[in-house]
């Protein structure tokens, strides 16, 4: 019974012991994960996952790999973590993770490849045991639990028969022994079930807390120190005195009337613009010479209208006369042209009078001719018809003497025709005579019309000319007293104008001398004004200094205790002479001040650049120490530089070491690096104080936002979340300004 006994619970031990280490493997849309842990026990505390991505069976290094490790049901407050690419493993990456307590935890995997996301979820435990390419151990525990059975059964068979005790195979199968070993049985397997599924978050088997390192030393102290970087730059060293600003020009504000003072809007350090008011007079014995005035003006401009209309009515009038003697004078031209026209008439018709009484006589003595030879050629035609009838002629002769008597007749007829036509032309010509001498008539007595009105239009015209001269000199008296008057408005507004006093350029009110209800008299200053625009920033500097700093030296100014804004300006003037009693000499930078950033009277400090070196190796100055040698006499000592060194350790954590160099240019942020340290160099700024060579030494953090919960001030983290605790949210600390 023993021996079944003995052999059945070393073989339930083994099977429970018999855990397999192996990377945890997951899988989801494509994409095999196998994740393998640094130390490969998952132990409580920081640890590192690296996680081997493939997809078809192939490495994939190109995706975008994120990793968070949390608690299936419980947040506290992890955040995801970046996973950088192992050089030199393709499609393995690398990923901080953090296990706060024991028990099982949930590996989200979120894989970015081609604008799309893939989640792989993958199961984890402290204690687990991932390292990679691990045997199956699970037959050689069951093959010890099989051997240790065996070795339980011969060592109980050698003591029963050195007992004397027999093995009774028939016990075995008692209902007595058969239900002890099923209650035994039963009670190891509902343990192992129990240890396996209900067991409480963070509690551990013994065979997982016999896995953890728990002998692991403490890490040695390590001083939290500020670290910078040894680098190339620029390195200035500097003078800082404090001065005060100075107007570039202050002028006195004097009125040019008298005047009771009414109103002063301005204070000491107000600020103005040209042409705001700076103070107004009383005017109450201006305001009637004003009226007076005014009314002056508006009377002699209603005369100078009126006489300009005058005048432009004269103008209207001369327009008018001469264009009727333009019209007139026209007139005498056509009634000349046309008397001359009708003259050459009279003239043509007189010649053709002429004419035709001259041709008459010749048509009367042509007819009385005609008739003569008719007369003959009658008495011969009867002559020689009586010839004819007594047959002494012949008929030709006859006929011939009838043809001449015939022609006779039709040379009377024709002569008296031409008579008739003589005498006809005789009375045509009269009659035309006639008409043109009537014609000439009229035509003269257009022209002396014409002439008349001419003379009448210029009558007019020279009247009109009169008028406008007239009209003009009453524009010009009429203009000269409304000038007069305007020049009388103009003075008696500039008084009332001097009783309101103004800004003449920009600038800052340093002393106001009177107040409202004072009697200003020209002369008298009311106000200092110093005009700001630029400005002068003046310092007096020591003798020692003064020596060191030239025209032209970069010089940075800003307000002691102000909002630490910095202008840049160069000296402008260098005092040639230090003051007797203080020993101290004046400095000037001359600043544009377009912005209005210092005032007049106010205290500046003026940080001037003495040395200044470029592009050079240098430190910060508040990691370097100053030491002198013990067997240095102080005379005359040698100073030695050196600065703690920050020698990599191991991840994040550094070790210190002192180093010499030779220094150059001592600024106030930095100090020049002429030999000694080399660029790249990690030196301790802040925390090194007590360091000794060979302290471990590590960067301080960033602060950052701190979220505590408000009923446990000890629960503190990074980002929100809730109370592992009491399960409520954690709230954003509040810094102390």
């Amino acid at each position: 019974m023993r021996l079944l006994t003995w052999a059945t619970v070393a073989g339930v031990l083994c099977w429970t012991s018999g855990a397999v280490a192996a990377p945890v493997r997951a899988s989801a849309d494509g994409y095999e994960v196998s994740i393998v842990s640094n130390p490969p026990v998952i132990v409580i505390g920081k640890s590192e996952l690296r996680i081997s991505l493939q997809r078809n069976g192939k490495p994939v290094s190109d995706a975008r790999v994120r990793a968070l490790v949390r608690m299936p049901n419980m947040d506290m407050g992890e955040k995801e973590a970046v996973a950088r690419p192992v050089q030199g493993e393709a499609g393995v990456y690398a990923a901080p993770a953090v296990f706060a307590m024991a028990g099982e935890y949930v590996a989200e995997i979120k894989v970015d490849s081609g604008g799309r996301e893939s989640v792989i979820t993958a199961p984890m435990a402290t204690g687990m045991d991932t390292g990679p390419g691990a045997p199956d151990r699970r037959p050689l525990y069951y093959g010890l639990g099989a051997l240790m059975a065996v070795i339980l059964a011969v060592y109980t068979l050698i003591r029963m028969r050195a007992t004397g005790q027999s093995l009774e195979v028939r016990s075995v199968f008692r209902l007595q022994v058969a239900v002890s070993l099923a209650l035994l049985v039963g009670a190891v397997a509902l343990s192992v079930y129990a240890v396996r599924n209900w067991r409480r978050p963070g509690a551990m088997t013994p065979i997982e807390a016999q896995a953890m390192e728990m002998a692991t030393p403490p890490p040695p102290g390590t001083a939290i120190v500020k670290l910078a970087a040894v680098e190339r730059g620029l390195v200035e060293q500097t003078v800082t005195c404090t001065g005060q600003a100075v107007g570039w020009t202050e002028q006195e504000v004097l009125p040019r009337v008298s005047g009771w003072i009414t109103e002063m809007p301005v204070y000491v350090g107000t600020r103005v613009r040209k042409g705001d008011i700076l103070a107004r007079l009383d005017t109450s014995q201006i305001a009637p010479m004003v009226a007076e005035r005014s009314a002056m003006l508006r009377a002699g401009e209603s005369a100078s209208r009126t006489a300009r209309w005058s005048g432009e009515g004269a103008a209207a009038m001369e327009r008018e006369a001469a264009a009727s003697l333009r019209s007139a004078r026209a007139e005498v031209q056509a009634a000349e042209s046309e008397r001359a026209s009708v003259a050459a008439e009279a003239e043509a018709a007189e010649a053709m009078l002429a004419s035709a009484r001259l041709s008459t006589p010749a048509a009367k003595a042509a007819l009385a001719a005609a008739r003569a030879d008719q007369a003959y050629r009658s008495a011969e035609l009867k002559r020689m018809q009586a010839l004819y009838d007594k047959k002494a002629v012949s008929a030709d002769e006859l006929d011939q003497a009838r043809a001449m008597a015939a022609a006779a007749s039709a040379a009377v007829e024709q002569a008296e025709s031409g008579l008739g036509k003589a005498e006809a032309d005789v009375r045509g010509a009269e009659a035309a005579q006639r008409k043109a001498l009537a014609n000439l008539d009229t035509a003269r007595r257009k022209v002396s019309i014409a002439r008349e009105r001419t003379a009448a239009s210029e009558a007019s015209l020279e009247a009109a000319r009169v008028a406008v001269k007239s009209a003009a000199s009453g524009v010009a008296e009429a203009r000269a007293s409304a000038a007069a008057a305007a020049a009388a408005l103009a003075d008696v507004k500039t008084q009332e104008g001097y009783a309101v006093i103004r800004a003449t350029a920009d600038g800052v009110v340093t002393r106001r001398l009177v107040s409202p209800g004072t009697l200003a008299t020209p002369g008298r200053p009311i106000l200092l004004l110093a005009e700001d625009r630029p400005i002068r920033l003046q310092a007096a500097v020591s003798e020692t200094d003064l020596a060191r700093i030239r025209i032209g030296a970069t010089v940075r100014v800003r307000r002691p205790g102000g909002d630490g804004a910095t202008v840049t300006t160069r000296i402008s003037s260098v005092a040639g002479a230090v003051d007797p009693t203080t020993r101290t000499g004046v400095v000037e930078a001359i600043w544009p001040n377009a912005a209005e950033r210092f005032n007049p009277g106010e205290a500046v400090v003026m940080e001037i650049v003495v040395a200044r070196s470029a592009h050079v190796l240098r430190a910060p100055s508040e990691a370097v120490n100053e030491m002198v040698p013990g067997d240095t006499a102080i005379e005359g000592r040698t100073v030695r530089h050196t600065v703690w060194l920050a020698d990599p350790l191991d991840k994040g954590t550094y070790t210190a070491r002192r180093a010499s160099f030779t220094a150059g240019i001592e600024g106030r942020r930095f100090t020049e690096i002429i030999d000694g340290l080399d660029e790249g160099a990690l030196v301790v700024v802040d925390g090194g104080r007590n360091l000794r060579d060979g302290d471990h030494i590590a960067p301080a953090a960033e602060p950052g936002d701190v979220y505590v919960c408000p009923m446990h001030p000890d629960v503190r983290q990074d980002g929100p979340g809730t109370c592992p605790k009491c399960l409520m949210a954690l709230e954003k600390e509040k810094r102390k300004p």
